[in-house]
């Protein structure tokens, strides 16, 4: 079922999320952009395979621990911490982290990943 969900959904939202953000009308010519967004979408796929390792281990979508908010048996939890590697930024900045649980569950409501799981399990 994962695997399902994952070819249905992963995808078109990387494809999507590219199309959003990369404004190509101001490139410089000769740039190829088809080139770019293929490479863009690949690393991005590799990226979130890699994640799907990570986040394996983790048994929640937030944390239940009311003293360690930066706790990564979470999936919030340890995307925190992974964003803050990534970016070289402490992983124990509460602001940070609550920066990236907001922005990470504002985009969940707006992705609408709720009702496209749901079309998928009513498909089965």
């Amino acid at each position: 079922m994962r695997a399902t969900l994952q070819d249905a959904i992963v995808e078109s939202t990387i494809r999507d999320l590219l199309a959003a953000t990369f404004d190509s009308s101001h490139v410089k010519k000769g740039f190829d952009v088809q080139e770019w967004k293929n490479r863009m979408f690949s690393d991005t796929l590799e990226e979130f395979n890699e994640a799907g390792l990570d986040y394996g281990s983790c048994t929640a979508l937030v944390t239940e621990s009311k003293v360690d908010a930066f706790r990564e048996d979470s999936i919030l939890g340890k995307l925190g911490a992974r964003i803050c590697r990534l970016t070289g930024q402490n992983p124990l900045n509460l602001n940070l982290r609550l920066l990236i649980w907001g922005a990470a569950a504002e985009f969940l409501v707006k992705s609408g990943l709720k009702k496209q799981v749901e079309e998928l399990i009513a498909k089965w």
